[in-house]
């Protein structure tokens, strides 16, 4: 499910960087340390086009990992995005 809705700016960057710190610890020449947080979103592809619109919005995925606990809260009512 894609939520046309939720932006980029509707996420935690600080949970994108989180990420971008894991990998600078553990992983050598990771291609997200390259990335913006855009980007990565794209490449991990919790930030998809909708199927039926076309338009980009966020998955519940990336809303689960990366969105705020007020966003994540709206997720559990349909009705409210």
């Amino acid at each position: 499910m894609v939520y046309v809705r939720i932006q980029l700016k509707d996420l935690r960057p600080d949970l994108i960087e989180k990420c971008r710190k894991y990998l600078r610890i553990n992983v050598k020449n990771h291609p997200w340390l390259d990335m913006d947080d855009m980007e990565i979103l794209k490449s991990a592809q919790p930030y998809l086009p909708d199927p039926q619109t076309g338009k980009y919005g966020v998955t519940l995925a990336g809303i689960l990992l990366f969105g705020t606990d007020q966003r994540i809260l709206l997720v559990r009512s349909p009705g409210l995005l």
